[in-house]
């Protein structure tokens, strides 16, 4: 494992559906510098799964 993969950047996406927040969190899927640890979205997307919601 190399150095930086071995020291992620935890990171928590807020908007996790909405456009914006569905672009970065693609853009952070695989990344090797950062690690998605929690994502929060409205009301309006509680209970769904993340998949079903964006």
């Amino acid at each position: 494992m190399s150095d930086t993969t071995e020291r992620r950047i935890d990171v928590a996406v807020l908007g996790a559906t909405g456009t914006v927040g569905a672009r970065l969190l693609a853009m952070l899927e695989g990344h090797p510098w950062f690690r998605v640890r929690e994502v929060a979205a409205s009301d309006a997307s509680a209970g769904r799964a993340l998949g079903e919601a964006v």
